[in-house]
């Protein structure tokens, strides 16, 4: 009961505060508000000024909608099967124009990579697994990766595979073979 009357009380305070009138007045530092008339003036009263506040701009609470229950961790966790994953760049059998090493490699996989489980697409260049790894389907190998794994042939063959959050292969795609063509300077 005494919540109630406290609850109504409050409201009853804060509309009388609300409704009464504000005061403007010139002060030794400037414009001076005051809810009371002949606060703060350097000059007679005559030089205040009675402010009428529009009224307070309340907003009736909107209403929330229950939350939604959070399917089981199970459920979001399970990993929907791969069914595909194809290197569509570079072409199998193509060549790559590239002084520097810089290859961009696209793939195709289905469903999409469930990156949100922590599966990352790694990669095999020409026998050797390149440290960093991937969390798209389209992305470089950069320069450096291809200095460490890159073999002196002139055919080159690239794999990738999706790895699960713990590093372990869950779907491996075919290799392609691709040879890369450098501009010589003669």
């Amino acid at each position: 009961m005494r919540i109630i009357l406290v609850f109504f009380l409050a409201i009853n305070l804060a509309t009388i505060a609300t409704a009464q009138p504000v005061y403007e007045s010139t002060g030794k530092s400037g414009t001076v508000f005051s809810d009371l008339p002949g606060q703060g003036m350097d000059q007679s009263p005559q030089g205040e000024k009675k402010i009428d506040l529009p009224p307070i701009n309340v907003l009736n609470p909107l209403a929330v909608p229950p939350p939604i229950l959070a399917e089981p961790e199970v459920a979001k966790s399970a990993a929907v099967p791969y069914t595909a994953l194809k290197i569509s760049e570079p072409e199998n059998g193509g060549t790559i124009h590239s002084n520097t090493g810089r290859i961009t490699v696209k793939s195709k996989i289905d469903p999409a990579l469930q990156s949100e489980l922590g599966h990352v697409i790694a990669v095999r260049l020409d026998s050797t697994v390149i440290p960093d790894t991937h969390k798209t389907t389209h992305f470089d190998i950069t320069p450096a990766d291809w200095r460490m794994a890159a073999s002196s042939n002139v055919e080159h063959t690239l794999e990738i595979a999706v790895l699960d959050a713990s590093g372990n292969v869950l779907f491996k795609s075919e290799p392609v073979s691709f040879f890369v063509h450098r501009a010589s300077s003669r």
